[in-house]
């Protein structure tokens, strides 16, 4: 009975680590393009040091794979982009304010999650990122920013800024 119990135990205890971090069920990766709200360009990798620009959308460096991984404690959705363009990830280069975002090889570190918030405006949804590492490395609250210089950056998130609401079309 007792060794039963302690089987069961063992079970749970696996089938639990197994699926920490898995992707909500529902949710699926797709192509999409990383649009800013601000000024209708898209997130791209440089061709020169793989740091993160925002050309026109027409350009193939602004394809991105979007992959679910996992919910905060908050329940929001935490999220990974993948390069089309490099097989990069978009990381959050060390995660400090001001910090340019680039793209470098995918590895499982915080830092190249992003917590997705919601933002609906004139019956549109626009998406706010939050840099994963940024916060639980450093607790701050530091979101993908879509800088005047037409580079991306970290930035003090502002649900309410254009310039950190992006939408998501389909590459």
């Amino acid at each position: 009975m007792r060794v039963n119990r302690i089987l069961a135990t063992l079970v749970t205890a696996v089938a639990a680590a197994v699926f920490v971090g898995a992707a909500p069920a529902h949710a699926v990766d797709s192509n999409v393009k990383l649009q800013s709200r601000s000024d209708g360009r898209c997130a791209a990798v440089s061709t020169i040091n793989n740091t993160l620009i925002r050309p026109v959308c027409t350009y193939s460096q602004t394809r991105w794979r979007y992959q679910p991984r996992s919910t905060s404690p908050s329940g929001r959705p935490l999220v990974k982009f993948q390069s089309i363009y490099n097989g990069g990830c978009m990381d959050t280069n060390g995660g400090s304010w001001t910090a340019r975002v680039k793209s470098i090889a995918c590895n499982a570190g915080p830092n190249q999650l992003w917590e997705q918030f919601s933002v609906s405006s004139g019956g549109r949804t626009y998406y706010v990122y939050k840099s994963w590492g940024a916060w639980t490395q450093l607790g701050q609250h530091l979101c993908l920013h879509a800088h005047s210089a037409h580079e991306e950056r970290l930035d003090i998130c502002d649900t309410t800024s254009y310039d950190q609401q992006w939408t998501r079309p389909a590459a």
